[in-house]
């Protein structure tokens, strides 16, 4: 884990489990993996709401950082499909 947006629960240099074999929507308050919109990188961020149309046909979650003064989250690129989630994380070390 780089960066500081998940501070103070994850830390630079933290090591990350991820279980990628999810079959339900994630939940608020779930930290997962994501792909950004454009796929170019990923990020480590918290379920934070679902839009007012979840559940629909296009399932979609708000992820935030637990800091937001160094968190680029929806705030940023908006909204992500629930797709677009790698994973849970199910262990930090």
């Amino acid at each position: 884990m780089a960066g500081h947006s998940m501070s103070p629960i994850l830390q630079p240099g933290d090591w990350l489990v991820v279980d990628p074999n999810f079959t339900e929507p994630p939940n608020i308050g779930d930290i997962v993996i994501a792909k950004t919109q454009n796929m170019d990188h990923f990020l480590v961020k918290r379920v934070a709401a679902f839009p007012e149309h979840y559940p629909a046909t296009e399932h979609s979650v708000w992820l935030l950082g637990d800091n937001p003064d160094a968190s680029s989250d929806s705030r940023v690129y908006g909204s992500f499909p629930v797709s677009s989630i790698q994973g849970r994380v199910a262990w930090v070390w």
